[in-house]
């Protein structure tokens, strides 16, 4: 389970222990909404314009990807589309594809639909 709060972090917990195991660290405003894209990875917005993808097997941030929002309040990711629909309380919203590329592991922002 992943938590996101205002003071930036996201905190992996360890349901059965009730203890946070790992906490991430790179967001500059609070956490406005987390998602999984993968089992060893979750996807982070936050009300200081960036989304990121996080890898929870080597607890790092992986890519942080490009929005032209101040803040993004809400996302939603269609893994079957490969999708990436984000927003901001602006009433804009922006849609981006995303392709897992195999060799450099990294989702490659193939842009704005």
């Amino acid at each position: 389970m992943a938590s996101g709060s205002m003071d930036t972090s996201i905190i992996i917990w360890d349901l059965i222990a009730e203890t946070a195991m790992f906490k991430f660290k790179g967001h500059k405003n609070q956490i406005t909404q987390l998602s999984s894209l993968t089992s060893s990875t979750l996807i982070s917005s936050s009300k200081d314009g960036s989304l990121r993808i996080w890898n929870i097997e080597n607890q790092q941030c992986d890519q942080i990807l490009p929005s032209h929002f101040n803040s993004i309040d809400y996302f939603l990711y269609d893994h079957h589309y490969n999708m990436l629909i984000f927003g901001s309380s602006s009433d804009k919203i922006q849609l981006r594809k995303l392709q897992f590329d195999e060799e450099s592991e990294f989702y490659k922002d193939v842009g704005v639909i």
